[in-house]
């Protein structure tokens, strides 16, 4: 703020930079948040994000092919004040709820750290004898495949993102899907977003806009 700048742009699950950011819009800065969008609307202008009910829908879809539409599912979810994960949960939770014989017996909170995840998917595995698919909303999916890995029994864990590590365990038929975002677009699209809102004048189509 002191040298001077026009826009400001960070991750919206950087939820520490809320102070920044409101400072930042007070003194009249363009603030923009990209990936997902920060937990208090007021700390920024817009946000550029993938669609995150679409992907839970769509990752509740992939889990009822993956069960063939008659399965046991826990949910591992991530911090609910980190908006994707609320999100991601809600929407497979009701779309799964359309889905015959789907039967959603228990939501497990995380931390986002491999450890958390890890030890609290051993834990439902072991008290779900009967499960058959696990959904992860956040971004420890590894620890939730070596848990499954290590109890030796066929459950489906469908998760986000994409990873050499990731790749091996769909090799393995423990993740049958991996659901991505357009990772190249989603760091370039809102760059030439505000530099045509602050260069050009010209106003952005929407303060939420979603990425392929």
């Amino acid at each position: 703020l002191v040298e001077g700048f026009d826009g400001y742009i960070c991750p919206g699950f950087m939820t520490d930079r809320g102070a920044d950011l409101s400072l930042a819009r007070a003194q009249g800065k363009k603030v923009f948040v990209f990936n997902c969008d920060s937990p208090d609307e007021n700390f920024r202008d817009a946000v550029f994000q993938p669609d995150t009910y679409d992907a839970g829908v769509t990752a509740a879809k992939e889990m009822a092919k993956a069960v063939h539409n008659d399965g046991k599912i826990i949910i591992l979810c991530g911090d609910e004040k980190i908006l994707v994960n609320k999100i991601r949960r809600d929407s497979f939770l009701k779309q799964a709820s359309q889905q015959k014989g789907m039967d959603i017996v228990e939501t497990v909170f995380i931390e986002d750290n491999e450890d958390d995840t890890y030890n609290k998917a051993v834990e439902a595995i072991n008290r779900h004898p009967e499960l058959n698919g696990i959904f992860i909303t956040t971004g420890t999916p590894l620890a939730a495949a070596r848990a499954i890995e290590d109890s030796g029994r066929s459950i489906s864990l469908v998760v986000f993102d994409h990873s050499q590590e990731i790749f091996r365990y769909i090799r393995k038929g423990i993740i049958p899907a991996a659901l991505g975002q357009d990772p190249f677009g989603l760091g370039h699209d809102p760059i030439i977003y505000m530099y045509n809102c602050i260069v050009t004048g010209e106003p952005l189509p929407t303060d939420n806009m979603k990425l392929r």
